[in-house]
């Protein structure tokens, strides 16, 4: 297929994880367990009130965009001394 594909929508973000064995990153969106094979780049964009889209680019340079309906609060960042 070419172009962009809609896989999910107005379905609820349960988590994310990767696994470095296999160098997989499973995306958990409510019934739906999408894989990421050999995820190479990973961007947040980044509101005011929090994370509004995630992109995974994998190794063979697919781009894979989540977009969130309502800002993810990240956790705050701390520097270890």
């Amino acid at each position: 297929m070419i172009g962009a594909q809609l896989e999910v929508q107005r379905s609820p973000l349960i988590g994310m994880s990767y696994d470095p064995k296999s160098d997989v990153l499973q995306v958990l969106l409510g019934e739906v367990s999408h894989l990421v094979h050999g995820p190479r780049e990973l961007y947040v964009d980044e509101e005011l009130l929090g994370a509004v889209s995630v992109e995974v680019v994998d190794a063979e340079g697919i781009r894979q965009i989540l977009t969130l309906r309502e800002p993810m609060m990240l956790p705050s960042a701390t520097l270890r001394g």
